[in-house]
């Protein structure tokens, strides 16, 4: 992880610079996978962690010396702290999950299920930290397993239910 952090560093502190040279609004600060960041069971022990939490969000302190636009970061690990640190705090429908619904369901059902794992893995994020929840990734299948459906039917049809699920939590 160490060797990671430096990584990061470079990366992070790279894109900072870039984001304040062209005035950028936004900023996603990525984990080591994409947007995700290791939780707790990836380290030797809690206090390993604990100090990789820390360097991270002592990272982001040196970022925001050099950027001042919100900042996002993904807040999948429940367990750390950066995620407070940051504007924004995202999510992935990839984090979240996809329900198994037949390509013939309706919105509602969709926005049901949806519903369910959402109150399951988001709002949590929002519960832990009171930051506004940003969606960059919704995740959805182009693909129907009924023939009086088309694949982009079922995926507007799905499309319909997750932004119905979404409507109903303002801080996405």
């Amino acid at each position: 992880w160490a060797e990671w952090l430096k990584a990061a560093e470079r990366l992070w502190m790279w894109n900072a610079v870039a984001a304040a040279g062209v005035d950028a609004e936004l900023l996603m600060l990525p984990g080591y996978v994409f947007h995700v960041f290791a939780g707790p069971g990836a380290f030797e022990s809690d206090e390993s962690f604990e100090a990789f939490d820390q360097a991270l969000i002592d990272l982001m302190g040196r970022v925001r010396e050099v950027y001042d636009g919100k900042v996002l970061v993904s807040g999948g690990v429940l367990e750390m702290e950066l995620p407070g640190m940051a504007d924004l705090v995202g999510v992935t429908t990839f984090d979240t999950g996809r329900p198994e619904l037949a390509s013939g369901a309706i919105a509602a059902e969709w926005r049901d299920a949806y519903d369910a794992l959402f109150a399951e893995r988001v709002d949590p994020i929002w519960e832990r930290w009171g930051k506004p929840v940003f969606f960059y990734t919704i995740n959805t299948q182009a693909i129907s397993d009924d023939p009086l459906v088309t694949p982009e039917e079922a995926q507007a049809t799905e499309l319909e239910g997750i932004f119905q699920a979404l409507a109903s939590r303002p801080w996405i």
